[in-house]
């Protein structure tokens, strides 16, 4: 069996991970997504069991303490219901090398960020974070 990577994109709420994610996996064929259970509330036009599994607090806990799922990570306290995500234990099981992308928008001058789509300003954030060699 071929070991596959596992990527984990993080950044604040409302970065544009999901859009970062999707232009992915639209680019590239072998890219599969995971999706995370959350206890934080659907933005509108979010599809339960498509961009997130959204669960209640107690539903949460009694998964996580019937250890369906591998860890549960408290987000930084918002005041917005403090979100919960955790790690597919399915993933870990399949041997997959977790990685982290953080998303960095923040690093793009302002006036660069204001000029650019939202995805041409994620190709610029990440390439140079990880120029390509």
């Amino acid at each position: 069996m071929t070991k596959g990577s596992l990527f984990i994109v993080a950044a604040p709420s409302g970065a544009g991970k999901t859009s970062l994610v999707n232009a992915l996996v639209a680019q590239q064929a072998d890219i599969r997504l995971s999706v995370s259970h959350t206890t934080r509330l659907p933005r509108e036009g979010e599809v339960d069991g498509q961009d997130y599994f959204f669960l209640s607090q107690d539903s949460f806990a009694q998964m996580r303490d019937a250890g369906a799922r591998a860890r549960a990570v408290n987000e930084a306290a918002t005041g917005r219901g403090q979100p919960l995500y955790c790690v597919p234990e399915a993933a870990r099981k399949k041997g997959l090398d977790p990685r982290t992308v953080l998303a960095m928008l923040g690093r793009l001058p302002e006036s660069e960020r204001r000029s650019l789509s939202l995805a041409d300003a994620w190709q610029r954030a990440l390439t140079r974070t990880y120029p390509c060699r």
